[in-house]
């Protein structure tokens, strides 16, 4: 697979993995609003009917619908109870509160009404929720900034690696660089040879000449030569190749 192909392939799998996300996360929206409307059901529980609404086939009972969010289109949602069930409600309530009666009535404050007081708890309740699911919903899950960095770090070793496949493709067949520390390393023992040929082509009798010594001679300068070729080759910015 070329590095193309494979850049393409991953982003594809992003955009699929962030697809399966985004459907997850409609499910968990869906789920809280669902949530809400079952707490705000129970919490709408106690209200009383006006007059309005289906009536059922039994005489004298009326069906109650709360309507919630109604204003938010899709997500608006309501529920249906019959005022029969909300009357026996109220009336053992009404009956339990009169089975314990309070001392000292003389001295007691103004109470709110049982069904105001029970109207302002849902509402603070419902404005709490709708602010906690607003906050929510400009946050980036955890998850997905983690994957997101791990597609990110992979993309940069697929690059860093294609780079490196060019850059050995300008590289001779059967070689590879030369590292500055091998470069150095190699002018170091260069010139400690050079000395020491230096030094034998020093001890050598300028006096006598036989032919052991022009041999002598000749192979410490030959050597001497191919010192200083090597120098200049080591010592120059080029950049440099050696068998592997």
């Amino acid at each position: 697979m070329t590095s193309a192909a494979r850049l393409n392939y991953l982003q594809i799998k992003e955009q699929q993995q962030l697809n399966r996300e985004r459907v997850r996360e409609a499910a968990l929206e869906e789920k809280r609003a669902n949530d809400i409307v079952q707490r705000q059901k129970a919490q709408y529980s106690h209200v009383q009917s006006h007059g309005y609404g289906k009536q059922e086939s039994r005489s004298g009972d009326v069906e109650v619908k709360v309507f919630i969010r109604e204003c938010d289109g899709e997500h608006a949602r309501f529920y249906s109870f019959m005022e029969s069930e909300a009357m026996r409600g109220n009336v053992a309530t009404e009956h339990k509160s009169e089975s314990h009666p309070r001392n000292h009535d003389a001295q007691r404050l103004p109470s709110v009404p049982i069904r105001q007081r029970k109207q302002i708890v849902a509402h603070a309740k419902s404005s709490n929720t709708a602010g906690s699911l607003d906050a929510q919903r400009g946050i980036v899950p955890k998850y997905l900034l983690q994957r997101k960095a791990e597609l990110a770090a992979e993309k940069e070793a697929i690059q860093r690696e294609a780079q490196r496949q060019q850059e050995l493709a300008m590289y001779p067949p059967g070689h590879r660089p030369l590292t500055e520390e091998e470069r150095k390393e190699t002018l170091a023992k260069l010139n400690a040879r050079r000395r020491e040929l230096e030094v034998e082509l020093h001890k050598i009798p300028i006096r006598y000449d036989t032919c052991s010594i022009k041999e002598r001679r000749a192979k410490i300068e030959s050597e001497l030569s191919e010192i200083e070729v090597a120098e200049r080759k080591f010592s120059s910015t080029k950049q440099l190749f050696v068998p592997i």
